[in-house]
C-alpha cells in the first residue's frame, strides 16, 4: 500500500503503540512475536464471520470522555446469540460504574444511559466487519504478531483506512474464534476516540435466549425505502436518499423504528464502507425547530438552514423540510457528511 507522508507519520505512530503495547490508559497486555509456522493474523472474511456463526456472553469494559475530559470506566455484560447475517441477535446489559458505588449519581446516570442507549454501543461503538467486499476495498489488515486478553491468546492487528478521514483501529482478535477481545479507535491525530475491552468469555450456545426488546419496541427490517415508508403509512415529505460518496459506502439496512426519548416514529437508513458506517434518520410530521432563527418576511421564514454539531467522535447535521426533520449522523472525522446533507436538503426541497 502506497502512502502520502501524512499516513507515514500516523502509521509510525501507531506501529510503536500496536508493537509496544500502550494503546491506551487500558493497554496491559504483552505483546510477544509471532511464532514460525503460526498464522500471520486474521482476515476480513474470518473477522465477519466471527461474527455472523459465534455464540458468546461477555464481560466488558468500555471506557468513555466525559465532557471535561475524564476517562470514565463501565462495565457491561453482552450476550450475542448467532443468526448467519451481520446483524445478530443480542442483549446488553449495564453493571456498573467501575470505583463507583451502586447508588452513587454516576452509576444511577449510566444505568439510564444504558437503558437509552446500551444497544447502539455494541452496534455503533464496536469493531465490525459489515461488509467484507467494502472492507478489503476501504481497508488493509496490519499484524503485529500476538498478545493476551482475557486469559487467550489472541492477534494483535492494526486496522487502517484508505482514506484519513475515517477511524483507525488497534484490535486484539481470539486466536480461535476471531471475535475481538480488545478494540481502540483513533482519528487521524492519534486521538483516542473509543475502546472497549472483554475481560471475561464463554463460548457456546445461547439456550433460550429472549433478549428484553430495546426502548422503544425493536426496530423493523424493510427491503426498500417505499416498503419502509409504506409501514408508516406513507406520510408526506419522506425521501429515499441519493448518496454518493465516491463509492467507499453502501446502503447496509433501512428500518423503522421508535425513539425512546420522544416516541416518535423514524425511517433510518444506513450506510458503511465496510466498517465505519453513517446513518439519515427521517421523522415525519415535526415541527421546523429552525423557524424561530431564519429571517422572516410577509410570507414567512427566508432561506434554509442545516444545524450541525461536530467533535472527535460524532458529527450531526440537522435540518427541516416538508414536515420532515432529518438528521445525518457518523464519525466527527467524516467532514464528507456535510455534502451528504446539503445534496439530501436539495433533493427534499425539489420532492416537495
Amino acid at each position: 500500500m502506497h502512502l502520502s507522508s501524512a499516513s507515514t507519520r500516523i502509521w509510525r505512530r501507531l506501529r510503536a503503540l500496536a508493537i509496544g503495547g500502550a494503546v491506551t490508559v487500558a493497554a496491559i497486555a504483552q505483546t510477544s512475536s509471532t511464532s514460525p509456522g503460526q498464522s500471520v493474523g486474521p482476515t476480513f472474511p474470518l473477522l465477519a464471520q466471527a461474527l455472523t456463526q459465534q455464540d458468546y456472553s461477555a464481560v466488558e469494559v468500555r471506557r468513555f470522555r466525559d465532557d471535561r475530559g475524564n476517562v470514565v470506566v463501565v462495565r457491561d455484560q453482552l450476550v450475542v446469540h448467532s443468526n448467519g447475517s451481520n446483524t445478530p441477535t443480542f442483549e446488553i446489559d449495564f453493571v456498573a460504574v467501575v470505583g463507583e458505588t451502586p447508588r452513587s449519581p454516576l452509576t444511577s446516570e449510566w444505568q439510564g444511559i444504558y437503558r437509552r442507549y446500551g444497544r447502539a454501543f455494541f452496534e455503533n461503538s464496536s469493531f465490525h466487519i459489515r461488509d467484507v467486499g467494502k472492507a478489503q476495498q476501504n481497508y488493509t489488515l496490519h499484524s503485529f504478531g500476538t498478545t493476551s486478553r482475557a486469559g487467550r491468546l489472541a492477534y494483535r492487528t492494526v486496522v487502517f483506512p484508505q482514506s484519513l478521514e475515517k477511524s483507525i483501529w488497534i484490535v486484539d482478535v481470539d486466536q480461535v474464534s476471531f471475535v475481538p477481545l480488545y478494540a481502540a479507535e483513533f482519528d487521524s491525530n492519534c486521538r483516542f476516540l473509543s475502546e472497549v475491552e472483554v475481560e471475561s468469555i464463554t463460548f457456546g450456545q445461547v439456550s433460550s435466549f429472549a433478549p428484553a426488546p430495546p426502548a422503544g419496541g425493536a426496530p423493523v427490517i424493510h427491503p426498500t425505502f417505499s416498503a419502509a415508508s409504506a409501514f408508516l403509512g406513507d406520510p408526506p415529505g419522506l425521501v429515499d436518499p441519493l448518496v454518493n460518496l465516491g463509492g467507499d459506502y453502501v446502503l447496509d439496512t433501512i428500518v423503522t423504528k421508535v425513539d425512546p426519548l420522544n416516541a416518535r416514529q423514524r425511517v433510518v437508513t444506513t450506510y458503511t464502507d465496510g466498517i465505519d458506517r453513517f446513518t439519515i434518520a427521517q421523522v415525519p410530521n415535526a415541527a421546523d425547530v429552525f423557524a424561530d432563527v431564519r429571517a422572516m418576511n410577509k410570507s414567512g421564514p427566508v432561506g434554509h438552514t442545516i444545524g450541525r454539531y461536530r467533535d472527535a467522535s460524532v458529527s450531526m447535521l440537522l435540518f427541516w423540510e416538508g414536515g420532515v426533520a432529518f438528521q445525518v449522523t457518523g464519525k466527527g472525522s467524516l467532514q464528507r457528511l456535510d455534502d451528504v446533507a446539503k445534496s439530501l436538503y436539495l433533493q427534499a426541497l425539489s420532492s416537495n
